[in-house]
Protein backbone atom coordinates (compact mmCIF):
# COMPACT_ATOMS: atom_id res chain seq x y z
CA UNK A 1 0.00 0.00 0.00
CA UNK A 2 1.46 3.33 -0.44
CA UNK A 3 0.98 6.58 0.98
CA UNK A 4 -0.74 9.93 -0.19
CA UNK A 5 2.73 10.83 -1.38
CA UNK A 6 3.43 7.74 -3.02
CA UNK A 7 5.32 6.19 -0.85
CA UNK A 8 5.09 2.64 0.75
CA UNK A 9 3.24 2.38 3.88
CA UNK A 10 2.68 -1.14 4.41
CA UNK A 11 1.62 -4.25 3.24
CA UNK A 12 -2.56 -5.14 3.15
CA UNK A 13 -2.06 -6.65 6.54
CA UNK A 14 1.26 -6.03 8.44
CA UNK A 15 4.24 -3.72 8.11
CA UNK A 16 6.78 -4.10 6.44
CA UNK A 17 10.75 -3.43 6.93
CA UNK A 18 12.95 -4.09 3.86
CA UNK A 19 17.03 -4.91 3.44
CA UNK A 20 19.56 -3.05 1.58
CA UNK A 21 23.47 -3.40 1.85
CA UNK A 22 22.90 -4.31 5.40
CA UNK A 23 20.73 -1.58 6.00
CA UNK A 24 17.62 -2.49 7.31
CA UNK A 25 14.49 0.74 6.56
CA UNK A 26 11.12 0.80 7.18
CA UNK A 27 8.21 3.19 6.62
CA UNK A 28 8.15 6.26 8.21
CA UNK A 29 5.15 6.55 10.62
CA UNK A 30 3.18 9.83 9.00
CA UNK A 31 -0.12 8.66 9.86
CA UNK A 32 -1.43 6.12 7.53
CA UNK A 33 -0.93 2.64 9.01
CA UNK A 34 -0.32 1.79 12.82
CA UNK A 35 2.46 2.21 14.67
CA UNK A 36 2.64 -1.91 15.46
CA UNK A 37 3.61 -3.16 18.57
CA UNK A 38 5.43 -5.79 16.99
CA UNK A 39 6.96 -3.35 14.54
CA UNK A 40 8.03 -1.32 17.24
CA UNK A 41 9.41 -4.32 19.44
CA UNK A 42 11.36 -5.42 15.76
CA UNK A 43 13.04 -2.54 15.49
CA UNK A 44 14.62 -2.40 18.90
CA UNK A 45 15.65 -5.69 19.36
CA UNK A 46 17.35 -5.43 15.59
CA UNK A 47 19.24 -2.34 16.72
CA UNK A 48 20.57 -3.36 20.44
CA UNK A 49 21.53 -6.01 17.93
CA UNK A 50 24.25 -3.83 16.02
CA UNK A 51 22.17 -3.00 13.02
CA UNK A 52 21.62 0.41 11.39
CA UNK A 53 17.52 0.46 11.33
CA UNK A 54 16.05 3.22 9.70
CA UNK A 55 12.59 4.82 9.25
CA UNK A 56 12.40 6.90 6.55
CA UNK A 57 10.29 7.37 2.89
CA UNK A 58 10.57 3.99 0.80
CA UNK A 59 9.70 4.46 -3.44
CA UNK A 60 8.49 1.37 -4.65
CA UNK A 61 10.90 1.14 -6.63
CA UNK A 62 13.90 0.91 -3.63
CA UNK A 63 11.49 -2.11 -2.24
CA UNK A 64 11.61 -3.96 -5.59
CA UNK A 65 15.11 -3.60 -5.72
CA UNK A 66 15.97 -4.67 -1.65
CA UNK A 67 17.93 -7.29 -0.55
CA UNK A 68 15.53 -9.03 1.27
CA UNK A 69 12.22 -8.03 2.48
CA UNK A 70 9.83 -8.91 5.83
CA UNK A 71 6.78 -8.44 7.14
CA UNK A 72 5.75 -7.91 10.89
CA UNK A 73 2.28 -8.26 12.60
CA UNK A 74 -0.02 -10.00 15.01
CA UNK A 75 -0.67 -12.76 13.10
CA UNK A 76 2.95 -13.86 11.93
CA UNK A 77 4.83 -11.98 13.94
CA UNK A 78 7.78 -12.20 11.44
CA UNK A 79 7.12 -12.99 8.53
CA UNK A 80 9.88 -13.08 5.43
CA UNK A 81 8.48 -11.61 1.94
CA UNK A 82 9.39 -14.19 -1.03
CA UNK A 83 7.68 -12.13 -4.31
CA UNK A 84 7.45 -8.61 -5.15
CA UNK A 85 6.00 -8.83 -8.41
CA UNK A 86 7.64 -10.85 -10.86
CA UNK A 87 11.06 -11.45 -8.68
CA UNK A 88 11.27 -14.16 -6.18
CA UNK A 89 13.29 -13.55 -3.03
CA UNK A 90 14.61 -15.91 -0.49
CA UNK A 91 14.26 -15.37 2.88
CA UNK A 92 17.02 -13.67 3.80
CA UNK A 93 19.53 -13.57 6.92
CA UNK A 94 17.90 -10.09 8.83
CA UNK A 95 14.64 -11.46 8.50
CA UNK A 96 15.67 -14.90 9.95
CA UNK A 97 17.78 -13.36 12.89
CA UNK A 98 15.01 -10.76 13.57
CA UNK A 99 12.75 -13.45 13.75
CA UNK A 100 15.27 -15.20 16.13
CA UNK A 101 15.63 -12.32 18.44
CA UNK A 102 11.51 -12.07 18.33
CA UNK A 103 11.38 -15.11 19.68
CA UNK A 104 14.06 -15.52 22.63
CA UNK A 105 12.37 -11.88 23.74
CA UNK A 106 8.91 -13.69 23.57
CA UNK A 107 10.02 -16.66 25.56
CA UNK A 108 12.03 -14.31 27.67
CA UNK A 109 8.98 -12.40 28.62
CA UNK A 110 6.71 -14.92 28.75
CA UNK A 111 8.80 -16.89 31.34
CA UNK A 112 9.38 -13.63 33.79
CA UNK A 113 5.54 -13.84 33.69
CA UNK A 114 5.04 -17.56 34.54
CA UNK A 115 7.64 -16.70 37.44
CA UNK A 116 5.71 -13.32 38.73
CA UNK A 117 1.96 -14.97 38.41
CA UNK A 118 2.89 -18.95 38.75
CA UNK A 119 -0.79 -19.64 37.55
CA UNK A 120 0.73 -19.19 33.55
CA UNK A 121 1.09 -22.30 31.08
Amino acid sequence: MLDAQSDVAKLATANIFMVKDGVVATPVCNGTFPNGIIRQRTMQLLRDDGLTVEERRISYDELSAADELFATGNYTKINPVTQIDDRTLEPGPVAARAHDLYFAYAERVAGDYDRRCGQCR
